[in-house]
């Protein structure tokens, strides 16, 4: 069978794998990452069971099965975790509540705040500061619901990270002491994009916080997820990039290994463009304008991304922010606010940006 073929989801699981145990002799304490692409019905769901089944003891997996979980209790409209799982037990023990509920409204940025009941397994939402009987047991969207069970995952995750620093005797549970692969199935499902902009980014922080103790499989359906990963961090990780597809008779993964198989550009204009229109604007997208420019000046031909706001009213102190974004630490991006003034001529100058070279509106 050819190279990047294989009969069986085990041949993927292989491959994959030993692409994670490598080890870069001259930086060794690189991490190992992988975004993989692969439609719904492919095989993501199965390469992440292999990894649970066949090095259980080293793997924590976020997918349907972690998602299995949870669930609703229509009747009294509540959202539940099974009392009996690993999940409600770290939690438990931990204290993670507070944590979960800090990075579940990182992303959702509204009013909507879960209340996990460490006794019960029950969680209320509720909307913030109000806690009349008609606010404060509402059930949430689906996507409010892949975010929250996300943040589980998310919060485990860095309860985790935290834990490995410690000295082996010292540490408040063993759960993690012999975990070596993170396996992240799109945690994207039913979110939004500006979420999954989010989610993406706290992803790459998770990522460099971990330093040396992990390694990652990130796969997904999902084109601007995959697209945001791609672009991510090149020079710090060992980044290898994937699309895996499937005939009648066997698997194909295919290396990505320069450029992102799908439109990025386009990607990117349309998340600022609804950005702009939703009024949302975040210092992360000057990263992604940024970007979008980088892309733009090496489409033309141009070594300077500047030379793509030339005849465009952009002043040098707008440069700089673009500059200086885009290099900040990714904890200062996600979530800070704008000025006025700064969201005004980013405007100003996307609009020229587009009119100047012809971008079509979708």
């Amino acid at each position: 069978m050819g190279k990047g073929k294989y009969s069986l989801i085990n041949g993927v699981y292989k491959r994959l794998k030993n692409d994670l145990n490598w080890t870069n002799i001259n930086n060794p304490k690189n991490i190992n990452v992988i975004t993989l692409y692969a439609n719904n019905g492919t095989g993501k769901t199965r390469l992440s069971k292999c990894f649970q089944e066949i090095a259980e003891d080293q793997t924590l997996c976020y997918d349907a099965f972690f998602e299995d979980y949870f669930y609703w209790d229509n009747k009294n409209n509540l959202f539940k975790i099974d009392k009996e799982s690993w999940v409600f037990k770290v939690i438990k023990d931990q204290g993670l509540n507070s944590k979960i509920i800090d990075n579940f409204r990182e992303i959702t940025d509204t009013k909507v705040e879960p209340d996990i009941n460490t006794d019960t397994g029950d969680i209320f939402f509720r909307i913030s500061n109000n806690y009349s009987p008609s606010q404060y047991k509402i059930k949430i969207s689906r996507g409010e619901e892949c975010v929250f069970v996300w943040s589980v995952f998310y919060t485990i995750l860095e309860i985790g990270i935290e834990l490995l620093n410690e000295n082996e005797e010292d540490r408040s549970t063993d759960i993690f002491n012999k975990m070596k692969y993170i396996i992240i199935d799109d945690p994207v499902s039913s979110v939004d994009d500006n979420r999954i902009i989010t989610i993406a980014l706290k992803i790459t922080k998770i990522i460099l916080k971990s330093g040396d103790k992990f390694n990652y499989l990130i796969t997904t359906h999902h084109p601007l997820f995959f697209n945001v990963l791609f672009h991510k961090n090149k020079d710090t990780w060992n980044k290898k990039n994937y699309i895996l597809s499937k005939t009648q008779t066997e698997f194909k993964l295919k290396k990505q290994p320069t450029e992102s198989p799908f439109a990025y550009h386009h990607t990117v204009v349309s998340e600022i463009q609804r950005a702009i229109n939703d009024n949302n604007l975040k210092k992360y997208h000057f990263n992604l304008f940024r970007t979008l420019l980088e892309k733009t000046a090496n489409f033309v031909g141009n070594s300077d991304w500047k030379t793509c706001l030339n005849g465009i009213e952009a002043n040098e102190d707008f440069l700089k922010i673009i500059d200086h974004y885009s290099h900040d630490k990714l904890s200062e991006l996600e979530y800070s606010n704008l000025l006025d003034v700064q969201i005004e001529t980013y405007k100003s100058v996307f609009t020229a940006f587009l009119n100047k070279y012809n971008f079509m509106e979708e």
